[in-house]
């Protein structure tokens, strides 16, 4: 059985990135203790997520639910600037009775359909 590396770190609520890579990376597959948002602003990628591979496009959004194993796929050396918003499961939780955003997450999970395609 294959184990995979835990990446990323989360000492608060909440966290959001802003990143760009010029040059093309070799990501391994690995997973979060938090809840993942990428919204991919430039680039030709893959995203792996589950098993499942999706061909995004710019302003495509994945989400990815804690434990889920992951990993984006670069094709050429275009640039790969996205945003990330890392949520921590008991952010989530406290606000939930408000707004579970956690359904998101479980019905991207549940239907296999880890990107949304914003137009």
């Amino acid at each position: 059985m294959e184990t995979y590396e835990k990446r990323g770190y989360l000492h608060d609520e909440y966290r959001i990135f802003h990143l760009k890579d010029s040059e093309k990376k070799v990501f391994a597959f690995h997973y979060h203790d938090f809840y993942k948002v990428l919204l991919l602003l430039d680039g030709r990628l893959n995203y792996c997520v589950e098993g499942r591979n999706f061909s995004l496009e710019p302003n495509d959004l994945v989400l990815i639910k804690a434990g889920e194993i992951h990993r984006p796929e670069l094709l050429d050396d275009s640039p790969y600037e996205r945003i990330i918003l890392y949520l921590a499961p008991d952010f989530l939780e406290r606000y939930a009775d408000m707004a579970d955003l956690r359904y998101c997450f479980d019905k991207a999970h549940e239907h296999g359909t880890n990107v949304l395609r914003l137009h």
